[in-house]
């Protein structure tokens, strides 16, 4: 039991460092973004390619998703090369974004459920956390500039929600 607690407590010291050096610059956030969304882009394109009925969901539906990705994609990445000091709003704008994204098929997940293969759901789950994570560090960092400044569990997400428009008026 202590082994398992020790290798927890590495587990989340080693994810509390790597989210502070990924988040110490906060446009690497747009590029790790941008990099997502176009492997997110791609997976969905070899979806439709190749293994549609493996997955279980129209192709209208992937079409859709496939499209927005690669928006996401080209969007992070404008940021990443364009924007200067003001990324606030922008990282706060893809980060809610993402989260719709991830609403959205979970949408369609439970519209298609009777179709959707354990394949397509697995897929599908796995990619709405990582997007749902990414999403919530995206926001933390809008919030409060560089996660270092203050602890990883010091703001609730529904804190950085309520108080953007607060920090928007500072900046």
């Amino acid at each position: 039991m202590k082994n398992i607690q020790a290798i927890k407590n590495k587990m989340q010291n080693i994810l509390k460092i790597s989210i502070e050096k990924l988040t110490f610059n906060p446009k690497n956030l747009f590029l790790i973004d941008s990099i997502g969304a176009f492997l997110s882009a791609t997976f969905l394109f070899a979806i439709l390619s190749f293994f549609e009925k493996k997955f279980g969901l129209p192709k209208k539906t992937l079409y859709l998703l496939f499209g927005i990705a690669g928006i996401f994609s080209i969007y992070s990445m404008c940021c990443f090369v364009f924007i200067g000091k003001q990324w606030r709003a922008f990282l706060r704008t893809i980060s809610i974004a993402n989260l719709l994204y991830c609403l959205l098929t979970i949408i369609f997940l439970v519209i298609t459920h009777n179709s959707v293969t354990l394949l397509g759901l697995l897929y599908f789950i796995l990619e709405t956390i990582i997007i749902s994570s990414l999403a919530y560090i995206e926001l933390r960092t809008a919030q409060i500039g560089h996660l270092p400044q203050k602890t990883i569990s010091s703001i609730s997400p529904i804190e950085i929600l309520l108080t953007s428009k607060e920090r928007n008026e500072s900046s």
